[in-house]
């Protein structure tokens, strides 16, 4: 189970090729991930607070050895991290579904990029030339 929320090889290159800053595919990658679980975490009908993001990945096992096998520490600072990366990236899920006019729990990984890399874009295109 746990493998399947992480990126795939080829979903990395994706991001990789995506034409955007290393900051921007941080927040691409972060998003997938966040999406990821969120959907497992059931959030269909309504985006979660962070309450309740924290408090299914404190009651999560899948969670708790996804880190551990990453040789992260399962701490409580380290939750309160995890929690607010995944309640900041849903809010960016959210914002690109507006945009796409689609649920947000549907969004594809190319979804997901394209709306990025358009995002950077717009960024150095209002740049003074």
């Amino acid at each position: 189970m746990t493998e399947s929320l992480l990126l795939k090889p080829e979903e990395s290159a994706r991001i990789d090729a995506a034409l955007m800053t290393s900051r921007d595919k941080f927040a691409t990658r972060v998003a997938v991930y966040a999406l990821r679980m969120l959907q497992q975490m059931n959030a269909i009908d309504r985006p979660l607070s962070a309450a309740e993001i924290r408090q299914w990945l404190q009651q999560s096992e899948a969670s708790k050895a996804l880190i551990l096998e990453q040789g992260l520490e399962w701490d409580d600072q380290f939750l309160g991290f995890w929690t607010q990366l995944i309640d900041s990236a849903q809010r960016s899920l959210l914002t690109i579904a507006t945009d796409l006019q689609v649920p947000w729990l549907d969004l594809s990984l190319e979804a997901i990029v394209a709306w990025f890399e358009a995002e950077a874009k717009a960024k150095i295109d209002a740049l003074p030339k």
